[in-house]
């Protein structure tokens, strides 16, 4: 059991992407399950656009909601073909790290394996994405690409 108090040193090991092990000081040890992170969340800018493209091309489905008057509209498809497209203008866009804006954009297109969450964007004011971990300045060029590709799949209304 561990006690409330001063650490004077903490080391912390992974075991895979479900547990920590941190060890204290005096050789005390204690395991933790974890709820895996996106690697987004860490901020790793110059790896952004190949996470996110790793994200659309791990993914057995993607979801992506859009806005309606009434409220929103869900559309779930697996299409390697459309996620192998969106991860390669993901891949070679450029990420500038941006202030959070309070605002909320459709579509969001959101990344799962076998159940599990793997992440989500939607852009925002034509030229920034947000994701797990911040907004980022993509440009209008990589803005206008995500969300065309993002709309063939409500005109589709594909359900692969």
């Amino acid at each position: 059991m561990w006690k409330s108090g001063k650490l004077e040193k903490i080391k912390i090991e992974h075991y895979g992407k479900a547990r920590l092990k941190l060890h204290e000081s005096n050789s005390r040890s204690a395991m933790f399950p974890c709820q895996p992170v996106d690697d987004l969340a860490v901020g790793n800018v110059s790896s952004q656009g190949t996470d996110l493209a790793y994200q659309s091309r791990m993914s057995d489905s993607v979801t992506i909601t859009y806005y309606t008057p009434s409220g929103s509209e869900k559309v779930r498809f697996a299409d390697r073909e459309w996620q192998e497209r969106l991860a390669e203008i993901l891949e070679n866009s450029s990420y500038e790290p941006r202030e959070h804006c309070l605002c909320v954009s459709y579509p969001k297109i959101e990344f799962s394996n076998k159940g599990r969450y793997l992440g989500r964007l939607s852009v925002h004011h034509g030229e920034k994405i947000r994701v797990v971990g911040g907004d980022y300045f993509v440009g209008a060029e990589t803005g206008k690409a995500i969300n065309n590709i993002a709309f063939e799949k409500r005109y589709s209304k594909s359900t692969d």
